[in-house]
């Protein structure tokens, strides 16, 4: 009996020594990527003077993790010009956003369209107009998801039908139809 015991003991004191002796461990709290000023410019120049799909998807990296408005509404103004030069990616799409994010303190959802001034929801909507007249699938998406539910735009189901069956046409595929039974 005395030898189990002193068993368990050492057996708990091995167990907590060594629950001392891990390493903390260390988070880091950074939690969007660290370009350098230099690396940054060289992102920009290449995306508005040449529009290279790489330069633009970094930055569009670096700034989805940022909400202070100066940092978006530098790339707004990139996301602009790169949709208005290339129609680059999903720039019409992300200028949308972006409008949205710089109205609503940093926070994107579709239903804050409506809620836009009235010059800031026109210049939203005209880019998403204009990435459906590049096929853009997400443009087409949000436009029928603002028609659906009514957010900023009268509500209609037959519009919203009408884009969503265009989308599954076009794109042999719908994200999801959760929400759609409205």
């Amino acid at each position: 009996m005395k030898n189990k015991i002193n068993f368990i003991i050492t057996l708990l004191l091995f167990i907590a020594c060594q629950q001392k002796d891990q390493p903390k461990k260390v988070v880091n709290k950074n939690l969007y990527p660290d370009y350098s000023k230099k690396y940054l410019d060289y992102l920009k120049k290449s995306s508005i003077d040449s529009g290279n799909t790489y330069s633009y998807g970094e930055l569009l990296n670096y700034y989805s993790y940022n909400n202070d408005s100066t940092k978006m509404e530098d790339f707004c103004q990139i996301s602009k010009t790169v949709a208005d030069k290339y129609s680059l990616c999903d720039s019409n799409f992300e200028v949308y956003k972006i409008i949205i994010r710089i109205n609503n303190k940093g926070i994107y959802h579709d239903s804050l369209f409506g809620k836009l001034p009235k010059e800031k929801k026109e210049m939203a909507f005209s880019y998403i107009k204009k990435g459906i007249k590049e096929n853009n699938p997400s443009c087409l998406g949000v436009l029928e998801m603002l028609y659906r539910h009514g957010y900023g735009v009268p509500k209609s189901k037959k519009k919203s039908d009408s884009l969503y069956n265009l989308f599954y046409k076009k794109y042999d595929f719908y994200p999801s139809k959760i929400g759609r039974e409205n």
